[in-house]
């Protein structure tokens, strides 16, 4: 699914988009608040315009890019997008290092991933690349644990929930 800002908000979805295993990474940082990290966003582009529009930008190019080319991306493909999104998110200043530890980890595992929601802690998505077997998803939620952070292995893609028919009274 996509949000696009209009005068409301409007949803598109993706249609074809292919189930993918990934790994959901709590990092656990306590009190993070999103109005401080969008206030330091901010505060960011009130000095540095220019250099923020381009961050801005391209992470929209990122999105647009994954529009395009999601029905034939490779999970490689993927990943190399997710990590600059990554990347990008934190040169606005909103990863941690608890994230930038996450990022490190899955990296030595030959994984990919970025932060979710408003970064400043919270979560991490970390895919994993085709074919990956369980004992080495194992090992790398292994490692995750091990250093304080919470796992979810689980599936995004596919067809989501689907109304097939009608039922009766609905």
């Amino acid at each position: 699914m996509r949000y696009v800002r209009t005068d409301g908000m409007k949803y598109e979805f993706l249609p074809e988009f292919p189930p993918l295993n990934v790994l959901l990474v709590n990092t656990l940082v306590p009190g993070r608040s999103t109005r401080n990290l969008v206030a330091k966003v901010s505060a960011f582009k009130d000095k540095y315009s220019d250099l923020v529009q381009s961050i801005f930008e391209a992470i929209n190019g990122i999105s647009n890019e994954f529009i395009k080319r999601h029905r034939s991306m490779s999970a490689d493909e993927l990943g190399l997008l997710m990590n600059t999104n990554h990347c990008l998110l934190g040169a606005l200043g909103v990863s941690h290092p608890s994230l930038e530890k996450v990022m490190g980890i899955a990296s030595g595992h030959k994984c990919w991933g970025k932060l979710t929601g408003g970064g400043g802690g919270g979560c991490a998505i970390i895919l994993f690349p085709q074919n990956f077997q369980s004992d080495a998803k194992q090992l790398l939620t292994n490692e995750l644990i091990e250093n304080g952070f919470e796992c979810y292995e689980s599936e995004i893609g596919g067809n989501g929930v689907m109304l097939h028919e009608k039922w009766p009274g609905a």
